[in-house]
């Protein structure tokens, strides 16, 4: 599989000199229990210095007392974005193999701002799996009130990312009352109780079955939505400051703005580690000091 995130030798020595400075810290807040996981195993810190707040909805996207309008045409939202891991082409599949959900006139909207070029091979991968390019859309970046919008009116929310830290359109999604299914990475499978919701990310046949059963069945459709509902309602308390709060009740040192002891050097050598992984000839300023270079 091709590297993407650190292709470069100079990324791959930032990453790990990120990592060795990351140990200066006391206590971890990880927005999910796969971060804290991930965490412990990358950096060796133990769970009691490890602890998970999740992520609360921020109030634009929290969802309104009006009454919803009438979308003007079912549509099924795609959670997406420029970044190869969204992984929006298993929804582009599965939406274009439904000869049901064209039937129906139920269009895919996919979010994420895709630059055009990127459009033009999304729409001709849509087209060669069957589907009609009438009902594909792409959402540009628009404001928070345009998006919870988007969230209240779709029939289903799709996350089908192959890797999340957390999964915020998650929770956006749910608390504006909207169904969702997504992929079954660890993040993202944390925050959907029900097994059906989640589904291989590489899968379009599943997905397929999974989006005609919501989007053409109302009761199937409001079952997948109470089944989000106590999940929505965790990250709906209060926003971002009771989050904190509540950590800061659960150790004083979540609150306290400083380290109980002092900042340390990095506890591996960042020559080492770029030796580990390849090697070559490379000229570092190191952490510890203010002038000249170390050369490996």
């Amino acid at each position: 599989m091709r590297q993407t995130y650190l292709a470069s030798e100079e990324r791959r020595i930032a990453y790990f000199t990120c990592l060795g400075w990351l140990r200066n810290f006391d206590l971890f807040l990880a927005n999910s229990k796969y971060t804290s996981a991930r965490l412990g195993a990358l950096l060796d810190i133990h769970e009691h210095r490890r602890m998970v707040t999740g992520v609360a909805v921020r109030d634009s996207l929290a969802p309104t007392q009006s009454s919803p309008s009438a979308p003007a045409a079912p549509v099924i939202l795609v959670v997406g974005g420029g970044d190869p891991r969204k992984n929006p082409e298993v929804a582009l599949v599965a939406h274009g193999r439904s000869s049901r959900l064209a039937a129906a006139g139920i269009s895919l909207l996919v979010s994420g701002g895709y630059p055009e070029s990127m459009q033009r091979d999304l729409r001709q991968l849509h087209v060669r799996a069957g589907g009609n390019s009438e009902l594909l859309q792409f959402l540009p970046k628009v404001p928070d009130e345009e998006l919870r919008s988007c969230y209240a009116d779709a029939l289903c929310t799709v996350a089908p990312s192959r890797i999340e830290g957390f999964s915020i359109p998650i929770v956006e999604a749910s608390a504006n009352g909207c169904p969702v299914l997504a992929a079954n990475c660890a993040a993202q499978a944390e925050l959907l109780a029900a097994p059906e919701d989640l589904f291989d990310p590489d899968d379009a046949e599943t997905l397929r079955e999974r989006l005609e059963q919501i989007a053409l069945n109302p009761s199937a459709r409001e079952t997948a939505r109470a089944a989000s509902r106590h999940m929505a309602a965790l990250h709906l308390k209060g926003g971002w400051k009771a989050v904190l709060a509540g950590h800061a009740r659960a150790d004083p040192r979540a609150g306290s703005g400083r380290s109980t002891r002092q900042a340390s050097a990095p506890r591996f050598s960042v020559a080492d580690a770029a030796r580990s992984l390849g090697g070559g000839r490379l000229f570092l300023r190191h952490p510890r000091t203010t002038g000249g270079a170390s050369r490996s």
